[in-house]
């Protein structure tokens, strides 16, 4: 995958989503293109909260790794108990409540697996984890934002990064 594949990419994604696809089939959809782009994904997730009195949000799923799982879980409130606990030993939250705006680890080459979630994966074989956000408010204040993380297969691809206009485009958020 390289910086000319990204606009066909956006394009295609955009069009589908303005004619009202699920999103489990834009998540679908994007990381098959991904893949046949070049960009070697074994896994994606994209999670967004939601204005609902029970659930917090919802977050996306697609693996290419021959694992079952729900493609679509509603989450309820990150902010009591356990779940308060776990939200807050992610590399998500770190990006939701810092001025970061992505986290990338090299795990192939030796950069530290810092997150219980980054930990397994490489124990699971993978290579790289990134994960970055869009925040739909400009000035971050009460945004909520959407959190894609990618997990490409071996090998890891030097293409595992976002163009120059994407990333003028996110705020404060992986």
């Amino acid at each position: 995958m390289s910086d000319i594949d990204i606009p066909p990419l956006t394009s295609w994604l955009v069009a589908r989503g303005l004619a009202g696809a699920l999103e489990t089939d834009l998540m679908q959809g994007f990381c098959t293109e991904c893949r046949r782009d070049g960009l070697q994904l074994s896994r994606a997730m994209a999670f967004i909260d939601t204005p609902h009195p029970v659930h917090q949000g919802r977050a996306f799923r697609w693996r290419n790794d021959g694992h079952e799982e729900s493609p679509v879980v509603e989450y309820g409130r990150t902010n009591e108990r356990e779940a308060a606990a776990r939200w807050q030993g992610t590399p998500c939250y770190r990006l939701v409540t810092t001025s970061e705006s992505e986290l990338r680890r090299r795990l192939a080459r030796g950069e530290p697996a810092d997150f219980t979630m980054i930990e397994e994966l490489k124990a699971a074989g993978q290579t790289d984890y990134l994960a970055f956000t869009h925040r739909f408010a400009a000035d971050g204040a009460g945004a909520q934002a959407v959190v894609p993380t990618l997990t490409p297969s071996p090998p890891v691809r030097s293409m595992l990064r976002r163009p120059q206009a994407a990333r003028h485009r996110s705020h404060g958020c992986p």
